[in-house]
């Protein structure tokens, strides 16, 4: 007997025109990297589907984010290493 999988399509975020590296959770929200250095935030919870970001920063092409990490110590903020 082979496993069933079912997924459930919650949203679609459309905005980056190169490759996404990296995907973060970050509380009601979801960062986003590709590798020309654009990071999206998105909303998650309650977010209509096909939605626009909340807000951006582009590092530049010289810059592709390796990690993004949310200490404990920092409200509301994420460090992302370059």
């Amino acid at each position: 007997m082979s496993p069933t999988f079912s997924f459930n399509q919650v949203a679609t975020w459309i905005r980056h025109e190169e490759k996404v590296n990296m995907l973060y959770l970050f509380g009601e929200y979801v960062l986003s990297a590709d590798a020309k250095g654009n990071v999206f935030m998105w909303a998650f919870r309650g977010a209509e589907p096909n939605s626009e970001p909340v807000g951006s920063i582009s590092l530049g092409d010289k810059f592709t984010p390796t990690c993004i990490m949310h200490p404990d110590t920092y409200l509301n903020k994420v460090l992302e290493a370059i």
